[in-house]
């Protein structure tokens, strides 16, 4: 088998560290399941030169995303790369366990209420390390127009993000403090 192609984003002064945490569940997922893979490594201006060469498609270039060669396919977006690990990849351990809707509705719930607060915790360091100019200029415009405010004001504006944050992480806190595990057999992989 040869190992999958997998997109991850670097940014300036972190060269080959995994930052977001998008490319992150799929790094996990990857080495969850010990499918082999390789990382290629892009910058976030790459991302527009470089996805659609690998996608051939008119979606929009994003990242994560991971090309298997032993199918001849590149897959796109975290939630459609983890149901395509788990359905061509039966044989290694379990991501949903039988619970496809469970972990849909997890994955939701991390989107909707807790990566942005996070996110806001750390976008004007990511806007300094985006790289070019350009980059970043285009970067500072998206998030301002997002945000209703300067990438300055969103990182003054940090306790409001830590409080969200915390808000957002009380059920997945309190649901771990009476179970040990949210999905799965504990203790036990299952092939």
């Amino acid at each position: 088998m040869r190992p999958i192609k997998f997109y991850d984003v670097t940014l300036k002064g972190l060269s080959r560290v995994s930052w977001s945490p998008n490319t992150c569940k799929i790094r996990y997922a990857l080495n969850l399941k010990n499918i082999p893979y390789e990382t290629v490594w892009i910058s976030l201006s790459q991302i527009f030169s470089e996805i659609p060469k690998v996608t051939k498609s008119a979606d929009g270039p994003t990242a994560p995303i991971i090309f298997d060669e032993n199918n001849d396919i590149a897959v796109q977006d975290s939630w459609k790369i983890i149901k395509y690990l788990e359905t061509t990849y039966p044989n290694s351990p379990k991501l949903l366990h039988g619970n496809e809707g469970l972990h849909y509705l997890f994955y939701q719930y991390c989107e909707n209420e807790l990566y942005d607060p996070i996110f806001r915790l750390n976008c004007l360091d990511i806007w300094r390390r985006a790289g070019s100019k350009g980059v970043q200029s285009a970067f500072r415009r998206i998030r301002e127009e997002k945000y209703n405010m300067t990438l300055e004001d969103v990182y003054e504006s940090w306790p409001e993000h830590v409080k969200e944050a915390n808000k957002a992480l009380e059920p997945i806190r309190k649901t771990l403090s009476e179970y040990p595990y949210l999905s799965g057999d504990k203790g036990k992989r299952e092939v």
